[in-house]
Order: structure tokens, then sequence, then C-alpha cells
């Protein structure tokens, strides 16, 4: 089996997760690819998606966690 991870590189953590996720494909000797999904809009976006996220929650974090909250109450309205 072939199996394709879709992450951002939004932060380290959803990377962070696919790797540990890849490595276990890999131990079972299944092939496990990762790509960042950003990219499929195209290079350049991802890069400039990538820059925003990490300064506003580096810099603005209650901008990021009002943003946050707001989907969760999204997420949570559509069930």
């Amino acid at each position: 089996m072939r199996t394709l991870i879709m992450s951002c590189n939004t932060g380290a953590g959803h990377n962070s997760c696919a790797k540990a996720i890849q490595e276990v494909y890999q131990e079972r000797g299944e092939l496990c690819d990762i790509v960042d999904a950003l990219q499929f809009i195209s290079p350049h976006a991802s890069r400039f998606i990538s820059n925003w996220h990490t300064r506003i929650y580096r810099y603005a974090p209650k901008l990021f966690k009002a943003g946050y909250l707001r989907g969760l109450i999204s997420t949570f309205a559509c069930d």
C-alpha cells in the first residue's frame, strides 16, 4: 500500500505528526509520502501563508486565538 499524507508548513506541529505517522508506515515496509498541501495552490502561496501564520501566532497571539476559536465554533456548528 502507498499512503500520501498532506500536511502544511504552518508551524512544526503538522509536519512533526506527519513524520511520526510516516515512520510507522516505513517500519511496516510500506510507502508513505508527505507533501505540503499548500504547494497545490502555488509555492509562493505556501510560503506566504506559512510566513504569515507564524508571524500572527508569535506576535499577535490574541488574534491567533480568536481565529482558532472561531474555527472551532464553526466546526461544531456544522455537526
